[in-house]
């Protein structure tokens, strides 16, 4: 192939949301020539902006090269396609910088080949990265902001020659929360879940703390407010439904692998698609049962760091304490296993070598649409893999029934559900809790004389609001996943007298409140307040008139 550029425009269609440049896909020859006509002729199933293709040479040799599109590209989603890409991607992202193209809109998926093999003897595996690759791209929203930082690592010094390399000043991306796709400003979910306190809770308004900040993502899977540069939840889910779709096109003979972005490269022809993230902090329980739920295996590996091994550990013994609680659905099928393998034994976990699937799946394969949000993501990947659930069942809206099975119950940090105790005793039916939970699952219904709580644990997420907010310590938070949680109901937790009547007008008396805590909250600071409580038979209201 020359070194000309050649450009073949591609179907035009529509995005959701129609914002930013159109998207290009630079390939480079050792993709091989069908598979760069397959990419020219590839449609994204959900809509994409006006994308074309590039067909250049030696990209990864030397991406300096890339230079010759300067002003083509500018303000563009860009794909690169190339063998050696996602090994010399910081050259290559480098390149594309200086010809205009910001790096948080480059994406640049896996296709490193064995060494004694080409990217073109595993053409429909290729595709099917490139394709994903692409719709990650596509899903790249332009119109929000992207926060950066120059520091490399958490450093405090740097030698003088470190000072003048070029990599020391690459921005990287920063978490950003955007107040637009915020659902709910009291859970607080987000600054819950970062691992290094670089979130924080202002006024209403989440404050990120970018040079605590690492990157890891871990926010972006409880909110989906939170960015990362170009990266968010629906990124992440947009390329795992490709993935899963495309693999069942072949056969289900491919597996997914969540890896860290870090970890080495999952060469081609090993049986596993991957799905690269900033680091295994960002995955939750819940993506690799989604994925297992629509009938694929998938495996995690992580990059090697401190905090991307002890997820996958966590996820890993999280998974195994889910399969032995679960033991046997009714039918007698078992929960799928989910491997965890190291990065550098994943050869050995290869799908044709190590069952990780099973006849537990729904076929076909569940859902129409992934979903990472939780805890609907746990929940009903869970529901979907019980038999009798029924393959695409909106566990959303509790609709399904499924045969009884034993009950079981799994206590974990990872999970994503919560289940709420409070105790009475200590309860002043303030309904404080009841007021700051951002997703209903806790409600409360006053009668005469008592306040009943109530909590329904499948719409819990377990962001701890009730629990910090409660001024008597009275809630408690425990991190849950059990069998209850697949067939959704309200259950009353917590049944609060609310203290005598008024003798006179037959109301509350502390405006509905349990006189007795709250005097007691009161005794040492107000002690003549707090004995009028215990002994008033009159509403405030009532004294005042009299």
């Amino acid at each position: 192939m020359s070194d000309d550029v050649v450009v073949s425009e591609m179907p035009t269609g529509t995005v959701e949301p129609p914002t930013g440049r159109p998207l290009t896909v630079v390939c480079c020859p050792d993709v091989g020539d069908a598979v760069a006509k397959a990419v020219a002729a590839m449609q994204i199933h959900s809509g994409a902006p006006q994308i074309d293709t590039v067909l250049g040479s030696r990209i990864c040799a030397v991406p300096s090269g890339l230079r010759h599109l300067d002003g083509r590209l500018t303000d563009r989603r860009v794909v690169v396609a190339c063998r050696n890409g996602y090994q010399r991607r910081d050259a290559i992202v480098h390149a594309l910088r200086r010809a205009g193209v910001q790096p948080t809109r480059i994406v640049i998926p896996d296709l490193s080949a064995a060494p004694m093999d080409t990217v073109q003897g595993h053409g429909a595996e290729a595709g099917i990265r490139i394709r994903a690759a692409v719709a990650r791209a596509a899903s790249i929203d332009t119109s929000i902001p992207v926060d950066e930082r120059a520091a490399r690592g958490t450093a405090k010094h740097v030698s003088r020659r470190d000072l003048f390399r070029i990599d020391l000043a690459t921005p990287r991306p920063v978490a950003h929360w955007n107040p637009g796709r915020c659902d709910s400003r009291a859970c607080a979910a987000c600054v819950e879940s970062c691992p290094v306190g670089a979130l924080s809770l202002r006024g209403g308004a989440v404050h990120v703390d970018a040079d605590a900040c690492t990157g890891c993502g871990a926010c972006l899977s409880r909110c989906p407010a939170m960015t990362l540069g170009s990266l968010s939840r629906r990124s992440f889910e947009a390329e795992a439904q490709v993935l899963v779709e495309q693999s069942h096109r072949a056969g289900s003979r491919f597996g997914v692998v969540i890896t860290c972005s870090g970890a080495a490269p999952i060469a081609l022809g090993q049986g596993w698609l991957p799905l690269a993230v900033p680091s295994l902090e960002t995955v939750t329980i819940g993506w690799p049962l989604q994925i297992a739920a629509a009938g694929l295996p998938v495996a995690l590996v992580d990059c090697g760091e401190p905090s991307c091994a002890d997820r996958r550990r966590d996820l890993a013994d999280l998974l195994t304490s889910l399969r032995a609680a679960v033991g046997s659905w009714p039918n007698g099928t078992a929960l799928p296993q989910v491997a965890a393998p190291r990065r550098d034994a994943l050869a050995r976990h290869s799908v044709a070598g190590h069952a990780v699937g099973g006849d537990a799946v729904a076929k076909p394969p569940w859902p129409d649409r992934l979903s990472f949000a939780e805890p609907g993501a746990t929940l009903g990947a869970l529901s979907a893999m019980r038999p009798g659930s029924g393959a695409g069942k909106d566990f959303a809206s509790g609709d399904g029934t499924g045969p009884a099975a034993r009950p079981w119950r799994v206590e974990s940090a990872l999970a994503p559900t919560g289940a709420v105790d409070i105790d009475a005793a200590r309860c002043s039916a303030c309904g404080l809790c009841v007021c700051e939970c951002p997703t209903g699952a806790l409600a409360g219904e006053h009668e005469p004389g008592h306040l009943t709580l109530s909590f329904d644990g499948s719409l819990c997420f377990a962001c701890g609001a009730c629990a910090s907010i409660c001024p008597n310590s009275a809630v408690v938070l425990r991190r849950r996943i059990d069998s209850s949680l697949l067939d959704p109901r309200r259950q009353a937790v917590a049944r609060v007298p609310t203290g005598a009547l008024c003798r006179t007008c037959g109301g509350p008396i502390g405006a509905g409140l349990a006189v007795d805590v709250v005097a007691g909250r009161l005794a040492a600071s107000h002690p003549a307040i707090a004995d009028r409580l215990r002994r008033a038979d009159q509403c405030a209201d009532c004294l005042l008139s009299a």
